[in-house]
């Protein structure tokens, strides 16, 4: 994909019009949604054109609203995957607009050919950090946790993983000092 930027011919009888930019747009109507959906929308702009131009801008629309965007530059055959977390209704417009204008605002889009792709996610994602609770008692410490817990000699690891569910109780004579963490 390749947009258009002031420099182009963009008329209908070729003569340069330097107020006529041209934007490539992929379109997803959530036609299958029947209610109000969470969703995470994934996508990515990159070069594929690498030996000149100004770079490219990545802009993802919901309905006409900006949600997101990203500017890369000219060389950048990586660009960056991107995630965007909203609720979407039914019939709402999803577009992943290409602009030619790279990050340093540059309009002009000698050679700036581009690949951009977006995907709606729609399986429900709930992360929940997990927690660690820390209470002392005569014999040691009653460790209680969800997730799972793991354990270390220094405070920068190597963590292994404790066997048991919570909570756990460690005796003070286990070692001169341990370290502990929750993890999902």
């Amino acid at each position: 994909m390749h947009p258009n930027g002031t420099n182009s011919p963009s008329t209908i009888d070729g003569s340069p019009d330097p107020t006529n930019e041209q934007w490539v747009i992929r379109r997803w109507v959530a036609k299958q949604l029947t209610k109000d959906t969470p969703v995470t929308i994934i996508w990515q702009v990159k070069k594929t054109n690498l030996s000149c131009g100004a770079g490219v801008t990545g802009l993802l629309f919901v309905n006409g609203k900006l949600v997101d965007s990203k500017s890369i530059a000219f060389d950048d055959s990586q660009g960056e995957i991107r995630r965007c977390k909203i609720t979407l209704k039914p019939n709402d417009i999803v577009d992943l607009a290409l602009s030619p204008v790279g990050p340093t605002g540059d309009r002009i889009d000698w050679c700036d050919g581009s690949q951009t792709w977006f995907w709606v996610d729609t399986r429900v994602t709930t992360s929940v950090a997990p927690t660690l609770a820390v209470q002392r008692s005569a014999v040691g410490l009653t460790l209680t946790f969800t997730g799972s817990l793991q354990a270390a000699d220094k405070v920068n690891g190597p963590y292994t993983d404790v066997t048991g569910t919570s909570p756990v109780t460690v005796s003070f004579s286990t070692a001169p000092s341990k370290f502990y963490r929750a993890k999902q």
